[in-house]
């Protein structure tokens, strides 16, 4: 994994952190992935390190490029400041897309607390927004916003047609943030005819993060165990909203015919009629001008066949990102 600190440039201090995972011939059902913007709580007077890294290494984990956000907060800020912040941090990953795989059509803002309110707002009032919007006990209406750190502006009717899908989770025993903050929020999407889907816990204190004892700083309130379902119920969600990544087998991701291009990653059948894909094939295959040894391989990706032929006759990392890269080049036809 690729780990990089961005600072941004319209508040001093603001950073991104990325958590890219690394580009490999081997999975060769993935080209671009998902990307989730986590932004931490804590009032907006610090950010909270349980619900920064953490979660993002979790969303990581499933596959996703993940990017914390270190948003204004203190005294010496003031809103809009941490949405300028926010809108800087999609506007990073966007324009970083073609370079990082990102795809910059699935991007997800997950916000906890005060960092909930931020995505709510960045999903709500944003220059640029997210294409969906994941909330754990968000801060949402104006008697929140004038406790906090500084003033923020209440959420309800910020909500409009832009606003994306939201899933949202929370826990009824939430002293902190009163339910009626999400309860009231999700009525302001109903009414606006945004797709939404809720898990309120009965169980669980403010602040949970991930429910885990990795995130609980060492206090039992902050494990709860039926609350930390809401990040595989949000994994869940996404891919119901986006797809998840094709299978290996699925055909619709394997024929140049489906994907419009020649690359390693679709099969050598639907490459092999094109007289330069041929000739480029050949010079690093010879053996595909054997007949029977093309039959073999016609059903094969080229990624399928550098893994299975003997290591001695593999092509490095380098070798099929440079062929990939040639076949890609060639004009579909």
């Amino acid at each position: 994994m690729n780990i990089r600190e961005i600072k941004l440039t319209t508040n001093p201090g603001a950073t991104l952190t990325a958590y890219l995972p690394e580009v490999h011939s081997e999975l060769s059902n993935i080209e671009r992935r998902p990307g989730i913007l986590v932004i931490p709580g804590g009032a907006y007077m610090f950010l909270s390190a349980r619900e920064a890294e953490p979660v993002a290494l979790a969303y990581a984990a499933q596959g996703y490029h993940a990017f914390v956000l270190c948003y204004s907060v203190g005294k010496e800020h003031h809103w809009p400041q941490p949405l300028e912040d926010a809108q800087e941090a999609m506007q990073v990953i966007v324009s970083h897309a073609e370079e990082w795989k990102v795809d910059e059509k699935r991007i997800a803002a997950v916000g906890f607390s005060a960092g909930g309110h931020l995505a709510a707002a960045l999903g709500t009032m944003g220059s640029i927004r997210p294409a969906a919007v994941i909330l754990g006990y968000p801060c949402t209406l104006d008697s929140l916003g004038k406790i906090l750190v500084f003033p923020v502006p209440g959420l309800l009717d910020k909500v409009d047609e832009k606003t994306p899908p939201v899933f949202l989770f929370s826990t009824y025993e939430d002293d902190v943030v009163p339910i009626s903050n999400s309860v009231r929020f999700l009525d302001a999407l109903n009414r606006n005819r945004i797709p939404f889907e809720c898990h309120i816990f009965q169980k669980g204190c403010h602040g949970l993060s991930l429910a885990k004892p990795l995130t609980s700083a060492g206090f039992k309130q902050n494990v709860e165990e039926d609350a930390a379902k809401w990040f595989e119920l949000s994994i869940c969600w996404l891919h119901n909203l986006w797809g998840d990544f094709p299978s290996e087998h699925s055909k619709a991701r394997r024929r140049a015919d489906d994907m419009k291009e020649y690359s390693v990653n679709v099969t050598v059948e639907s490459m092999i009629g094109n007289p330069q894909v041929k000739e480029l094939l050949l010079q690093v295959a010879p053996a595909l001008a054997d007949p029977d040894m093309l039959d073999q391989a016609a059903p094969m990706t080229i990624t399928q066949i550098n893994r299975e032929i003997a290591e001695e006759y593999r092509m490095t990392q380098q070798q099929m990102e440079q062929l990939n890269a040639a076949l890609k080049a060639i004009p579909y036809i």
